[in-house]
């Protein structure tokens, strides 16, 4: 056998190798359905190393009310971690509004009432308010409240929500409602064996 025919024998047995791997690779790990649900959020689920969970995040792009004045939505729920016995699944949401203007318009008054279908259903106090700016000087404000699964799949059965901050309405558009309805879809437990990234927050819009 010359030094061409064992090239290319040797090239053969890669190639049916990789193959192998890949069809045994693919088997392992398979790729999920899409989702029904359609709109533009970014939802990832990923380690939070700080609380020791994971967290599953959706992060919107599209702003709510005056975009020279942007308000954002983010929603968060976490898990159970499993090697923890104590530790109990969270049925809560986290909802954070965050605003980015030139000054800070939430600071005297920033509790959350949500309104679904005309009907005032949730009249919140935040968890957590926090104000700082970003690389425009712009002030970012991050108003985040808590509540029930219930709570969110009420919310979501709605037509038309809408959410208060300082006695100004916002209405969510179908794009925020489907990406919330997918995220309360996936209210169940993921595998631990993956621990890639941590979860940061607030977002830096």
């Amino acid at each position: 056998m010359n030094n061409l025919q064992k090239v290319s024998l040797s090239v053969v047995v890669i190639l049916l190798c990789a193959t192998t791997y890949t069809h045994a690779q693919q088997k392992a790990c398979p790729v999920p359905p899409p989702s029904p649900y359609k709109h533009t959020a970014y939802i990832a689920t990923r380690y939070d190393a700080r609380a020791g969970v994971m967290r599953t995040v959706l992060e919107h792009p599209a702003t709510l009310g005056d975009a020279a004045q942007p308000l954002y939505l983010s929603a968060s729920f976490s898990y159970a971690d499993p090697a923890r016995p104590r530790s109990s699944s969270r049925d809560t949401i986290d909802f954070a509004l965050v605003s980015v203007a030139p000054v800070a318009r939430f600071g005297e008054s920033h509790d959350l009432r949500v309104f679904a279908d005309g009907r005032e259903v949730m009249w919140l106090a935040p968890v957590r308010y926090t104000v700082g700016t970003d690389e425009l000087n712009r002030a970012v404000e991050w108003t985040l409240v808590r509540f029930s699964a219930a709570a969110l799949l009420e919310v979501t059965r709605a037509k038309d929500v809408e959410v208060s901050l300082n006695g100004v309405r916002y209405a969510l558009t179908e794009n925020h409602l489907e990406a919330l309805r997918d995220l309360a879809s996936l209210m169940r437990l993921p595998s631990f064996a993956e621990r890639r990234d941590d979860y940061s927050s607030p977002p830096a819009w």
